[in-house]
């Protein structure tokens, strides 16, 4: 569901995703999710492909690529809105 507040659209957001081995998303701690902009939920997915567990990521190497952030978006609008997502 979605909420709008000062003109920008909130979303229910998973702040606690990590992936495993398999590149499988599991959503844990799910008392970090919440209602947050789209644009966070985004940011919040892409840093968490780096290796925060010892609170030095290499983004250089572990932040997806421009192809695979565009792969992820272009899935994430066609998801939320399908008329959007063919516009583009």
């Amino acid at each position: 569901s979605s909420s709008s507040s000062s003109g920008r659209t909130t979303i229910h957001n998973h702040k606690g995703k990590e992936r495993d081995n398999n590149e499988i998303i599991k959503l844990i701690d799910f008392e970090y999710s919440g209602m947050n902009t789209r644009a966070s939920d985004i940011a919040n997915t892409f840093c968490e492909c780096c290796d925060m567990n010892n609170l030095k990521p290499d983004y250089e190497t572990e932040y997806p690529t421009v192809e695979e952030q565009n792969i992820f978006l272009e899935s994430y609008i066609r998801e939320s809105d399908e008329r959007l997502a063919n516009e583009l």
